[in-house]
């Protein structure tokens, strides 16, 4: 239903904000980025790629979900969507997406 995939650039994360309407795109959030204390993840349907969906950050030292939102702060399908973020951060944490030395976090993931 979903693939999990990582911001690909600044302006990138700037524009998942500004569709979304939450504050991700603030300098704040692509600090902690740039300087590698946190990874920004956009969470899409597999039929909608491209379309923002849910914003997702996670800590880089620690597979560790900080927040996650869609637009306006909300939610949307919130027992499903944590739920399949759990599966992927325990991927994570067990190494099952670590393929060719790339950090986990690194990987686009779907299931």
């Amino acid at each position: 239903t979903y693939i999990i995939r990582p911001a690909k650039s600044a302006e990138e994360i700037v524009t998942e904000g500004r569709v979304l309407h939450h504050c991700v795109g603030g300098d704040n959030y692509l600090g902690k980025h740039d300087r590698g204390e946190t990874y920004i993840l956009f969470l899409r349907f597999k039929d909608t790629p491209n379309m923002q969906y849910v914003t997702v950050e996670i800590e880089a030292t620690t597979p560790n979900i900080l927040q996650w939102y869609g637009a306006h702060d909300k939610k949307p399908d919130q027992e499903n969507i944590q739920k399949w973020l759990n599966r992927y951060i325990r991927m994570l944490v067990t190494g099952t997406l670590r393929t060719a030395g790339m950090p986990a976090m690194a990987i686009a993931y779907s299931a």
